[in-house]
């Protein structure tokens, strides 16, 4: 396969491109998300300890949300396949965000209704008239149908919660796991998803932001400055080894 097929390939299916190099091995798989996320962590923690860092990066829609400013609603939505986390996981993030509080105050912390895994996302930051309209497609809403019934014929596991910071927000990580019973993993679920959906040759076409190879649940986002203490205190305190789940 020469580059172009090669890209070609990758533009149908994002999650081919590691099933192919991992000959799909469920044990490489794992391997390379851990390899990913242990890379960006190293890497976000050399430029979050970094003299140099110019700070945290603050979401100005969340900032007025966490403000209440008067008058201001946050319309935006999407079409996103989530799976929930079961309840220990949100035990977890219940204790991670209250050690947290007194940290990064006045951040926008998710509440529990908030709290998931992205499986396939469709579309986001959608305005209402555009969400509507998409929404009354019939084929559209077969294929949303057939896809929400489909992640039960690929179970999937995932392990070891690690917490992870860049300058924007605060995310709990995974890898995965096959089944006990096939070598279906979170990985191929989602490459599976992906695919039915673009088969189906419904509209809109797919416009993910998160693709591969992450597994992360959404802690906080960013919406103010850290009160009470510095920014390489805080740091320090987020990146320590004790906050290692």
């Amino acid at each position: 396969m020469d580059g172009a097929d090669e890209d070609a390939a990758a533009a149908a299916n994002p999650f081919d491109a590691l099933l192919s190099a991992t000959h799909d091995d469920p044990t490489a798989i794992e391997a390379a998300y851990a390899l990913h996320r242990s890379t960006r962590a190293a890497q976000q923690r050399v430029l979050l300890l970094s003299p140099d860092f110019p700070g945290l990066a603050i979401d100005p829609i969340f900032q007025r949300i966490v403000a209440e400013e008067k008058g201001f609603k946050d319309d935006r939505g999407g079409i996103v396949l989530a799976a929930k986390p079961p309840p220990r996981i949100q035990h977890l993030v219940a204790r991670i965000q209250d050690r947290l509080e007194g940290v990064l105050r006045g951040q926008w912390f998710a509440p529990p209704s908030y709290l998931h895994l992205t499986l396939l996302e469709v579309t986001h930051s959608t305005l209402p008239p555009a969400l509507s309209f998409l929404l009354t497609s019939p084929l559209l809403l077969r294929t949303l149908s057939l896809l929400t019934s489909h992640p039960s014929t690929l179970p999937s596991t995932l392990h070891s919660p690690q917490l992870n910071l860049d300058s924007t927000a605060l995310s709990l990580s995974f890898l995965p796991l096959p089944s006990t019973s096939s070598h279906v993993t979170y990985h191929h679920l989602r490459q599976s998803l992906f695919s039915l959906y673009t088969t189906s040759q419904v509209s809109p076409p797919l416009n993910a932001r998160y693709v591969v190879p992450s597994i992360h649940i959404t802690l906080l986002i960013i919406a103010a400055p850290p009160l009470l203490l510095s920014n390489q205190t805080t740091m320090s305190l987020l990146l320590g080894p004790d906050l290692h789940i």
